[in-house]
């Protein structure tokens, strides 16, 4: 394994590079209803500007994986965010719905170029439970996307309208490649390039989707990543318009979910080499299962909005907890194909992320319900998948730590 020195600019340049997906979807949420005003469509359809988002990156992930293999991770986290830039101006250009819905999907597309090169370049250096922990240390620079995303467009949206908004992803696609071109070191892999003949790249999804073990790691990573977007799909409808949030405030009361995102996310960094990385993923599943018990008491005895939002809050922690260590288990496993590794993962999630929206979209319930309905069906299967997976076998005492 290639060894390097965590000097201070690479977690926050890659930390950067990983904030596009999250910096995409949360800084727009406060303007849901103006851009339904402004295009003269009904609020409901505004969600599709994530699922059309979900989509693109699906799309990606499944074609990106295997490129990144063949050409490196470096230059496609060039090229990445160089479509990013130019689909974000263009996007500023919208007059048209539709139009705005195709530039969003082609934003997901580029971002999940992005992360799946992010991760496989990660791999080149990392392994296990230290890989686990520089996962945990990104996502604490990646949530100051959505912490001050939400808050930053209620400014914009309230002083310069909602197209504003979009400018901001331009400045930071502009700082992305200035800070790559400065702080991004080449990987010095010595694992070969991966051909890209549809026989080999076949052959790399087979072995990934055939074990038992790396398909746990996905699939529960993937549900417990659905259940957040599919809350942030609808949280601006359930602050403002359910919750009678004032939209000045919404930024506020969003951002406690981003807070305990980063306090998951430290506690893993900080723990995960006392323990191992699948232990962590099991404190994190433990605890959303106990935040969807304590919210579906609080429904049941009509207990106040406080209780939903800590409920919610304490699921949507607990997510960078468990996408750190599934990661780290998957791409521990698949050296070779990490970048392939990634496409399968990031597909899966996103793909079932995009469901999960869609489902949510058509259903005739209260947003509250829907979430309450969302995350006990997520956090049901996780554990059903975990449990026999990991529990009816000597996996934890042969986990090599």
């Amino acid at each position: 394994m290639n060894k390097i020195r965590l000097s201070v600019p690479l977690p926050v340049v890659l930390g950067m590079l990983a904030m596009t997906t999250s910096l995409s979807v949360d800084i727009l949420l406060p303007a849901f209803s103006e851009i339904s005003h402004y295009f003269n469509i009904n609020i409901k359809y505004t969600e599709y500007i994530i699922t059309s988002f979900l989509i693109g990156f699906t799309i990606g992930q499944l074609i990106f994986g295997p490129i990144v293999d063949h050409v490196g991770s470096k230059t496609i986290l060039f090229k990445g965010v160089f479509c990013y830039l130019i689909i974000n101006v263009l996007s500023i250009l919208s007059e048209y719905y539709g139009f705005l819905l195709l530039m969003r999907l082609c934003q997901g597309v580029a971002a999940s170029a992005i992360s799946v090169a992010i991760n496989s370049y990660l791999r080149e250096y990392f392994v296990k439970n230290e890989l686990s922990k520089i996962i945990s240390l990104i996502t604490q620079i990646v949530t100051i996307g959505p912490l001050v995303g939400p808050s930053l467009g209620s400014i914009l949206l309230l002083n310069y309208g909602w197209k504003s908004i979009l400018s901001v992803n331009i400045c930071f696609s502009i700082s992305c490649l200035l800070l790559m071109t400065l702080y991004l070191p080449i990987p010095k892999s010595s694992k070969p390039k991966q051909d890209l003949k549809p026989k080999i790249i076949y052959h790399n999804f087979k072995i990934i989707l055939s074990d038992k073990t790396i398909v746990a790691y996905i699939l529960i990573n993937s549900l417990s990543f659905a259940a957040m977007f599919g809350f942030i799909s609808v949280s601006s409808n359930l602050y403002i318009n359910e919750f009678k949030i004032p939209v000045i405030y919404f930024g506020f009361v969003y951002s406690l979910n981003i807070i305990s995102l980063t306090v998951f996310s430290i506690i893993n960094s900080k723990l995960v080499n006392k323990l191992s990385y699948h232990q962590m993923l099991q404190v994190g599943i433990m605890i959303q299962l106990l935040s969807v018990l304590y919210l579906l008491v609080t429904l049941y005895f009509s207990l106040s909005i406080v209780n939903i939002i800590f409920a919610i809050v304490l699921f949507n922690g607990c997510v960078p907890l468990i996408n750190s260590n599934c990661m780290a288990g998957l791409l521990t496993k698949l050296p070779e194909i990490a970048g392939t590794a990634s496409s399968a993962s990031g597909t899966i999630r996103f793909g079932l992320s995009s469901i999960f929206c869609l489902i949510i979209s058509l259903l005739p319930f209260s947003n509250t319900n829907i979430i309450a309905l969302m995350f006990t069906v997520s956090v049901t299967l996780i554990f059903f998948i975990y449990s026999i997976t990991f529990l009816t076998n000597d996996f934890l005492v042969n986990d090599d730590r």
